[in-house]
């Protein structure tokens, strides 16, 4: 897994992050998706949890905070049926609200939308856009900022 976010990026800053939240008890990795074709893994997206603001929505709130994808097999929407999946899963374990760090036009497809036209805020790098899920009633939550991204 760590391998496809090295090649999907190119470089290991990204394939470290998923280490990190991987061995870091306090992010509370929820969910790993990898995607496949003929058992070769081309894809890998990983889901967290993050603090909600009110303590009442505590594990409430999810991070998408990587997606990525072998170069070979980007643009032909490798990790669809993951988010898909991984968003379904969200649902059953009763989380409201995914954040997710990436491009504002790839995100609208799975019903992802940006966090400002719901009326939320997350703080991000100027050259990532937050986006975000709302699986089922909105609320008021902090988005936490780690491991520099």
């Amino acid at each position: 897994m760590l391998r496809i976010h090295s090649l999907a990026f190119g470089h290991e800053k990204e394939a470290n992050l998923v280490k990190d939240i991987l061995n870091d008890s306090s992010s509370q990795h929820m969910l790993s998706l990898m995607a496949s074709e003929d058992s070769r893994p081309l894809g890998h997206l990983i889901f967290s949890k993050a603090p909600a603001a009110e303590p009442a929505y505590a594990g409430a709130v999810s991070l998408l905070p990587l997606l990525a994808v072998v170069p070979e097999a980007q643009g032909q929407g490798v990790c669809g049926k993951p988010i898909e999946e991984g968003l379904r899963q969200l649902t059953d374990k009763h989380v409201d609200l995914v954040f997710v760090l990436g491009h504002p036009g790839y995100y609208p497809k799975y019903g992802i939308k940006p966090a400002g036209r719901l009326g939320l805020a997350a703080p991000c790098p100027q050259d990532w856009v937050a986006v975000c899920a709302v699986i089922s009633s909105p609320f008021s939550c902090e988005f936490p900022v780690k491991y520099g991204i």
